[in-house]
């Protein structure tokens, strides 16, 4: 099987001390995150998706190596978010959907 991976990053230029962090009563306890995150207007939102692990020139570094996907994955988050003019010091939210593909035999 073959693995693709997707992410989607949400980056806030706001300050932490401007976001509102919201765990209403009327939901569940958390563990590690939270409910709800306000973001103020006026602050700069970027968001990253789709990204693949494929480099610029458009080949799959290490073949099938879940490992060496990852990695790549995670330099095109680094490529994406720099060209925003962020870095991951920046990333607010990172959703991961991480799917198994089977392999098409005879196609």
């Amino acid at each position: 099987m073959k693995t693709a991976l997707l992410l989607l990053l949400l980056s806030a230029t706001a300050e932490a001390q401007d976001l509102r962090f919201l765990d209403p009563p009327a939901l569940p306890p958390t563990n590690g995150y939270t409910h709800v995150v306000e973001v103020p207007a006026g602050y700069r939102l970027v968001f990253l998706s789709g990204q693949i692990p494929l480099d610029s020139s458009g080949a799959l570094p290490g073949g099938a190596d879940f490992r060496s996907q990852v990695k790549q994955v995670f330099e095109n988050l680094r490529a994406g978010l720099a060209a925003a003019g962020a870095d991951f010091d920046d990333v607010l939210l990172e959703v991961e959907a991480i799917a198994a593909v089977p392999e098409r035999r005879g196609r």
